[in-house]
């Protein structure tokens, strides 16, 4: 099975954003610094899955719910949280994690230790 050409544009969309090192910034929506959801926004307009930059709560709506085959959006919207990550699992790369974390890192790839548990443990939602 292929994968769908939007998927295929938001995870080239990702891997351009990781190459170009972009800093978080809250409240960024530009390549001098994205927070989050402006993030996770960029690669999903780029898959024509959107078409404006959203914030997280509006995220939580903009896709069907639940885990994809090759790419999820997962948003935690909680009293102590909110803040939106995708999964990109795409064939002869395997389960990647990217998103824009936090002060002092760089929008893109990381290693996310325990996975979709710790994901669900911390309030997310796919």
């Amino acid at each position: 099975m292929s994968v769908d050409q939007h998927i295929e544009r938001c995870y080239e969309k990702a891997v351009e954003l990781d190459a170009m090192h972009i800093p978080y910034k809250y409240g960024g929506n530009s390549i001098a610094g994205y927070d989050c959801s402006k993030a996770d926004s960029a690669v999903l307009i780029a898959g024509g899955l959107i078409s404006s930059p959203l914030g997280t709560h509006e995220l939580e709506h903009a896709m069907d719910s639940g885990i994809g085959q090759y790419m999820s959006l997962w948003v935690a919207n909680t009293e102590l949280l909110e803040h939106s990550l995708l999964e990109f699992d795409m064939p002869g790369h395997g389960r990647q994690w990217w998103a824009a974390r936090t002060k002092g890192t760089l929008v893109g790839f990381f290693d996310l230790h325990g996975g979709r548990d710790y994901l669900v443990a911390a309030g997310f939602k796919p």
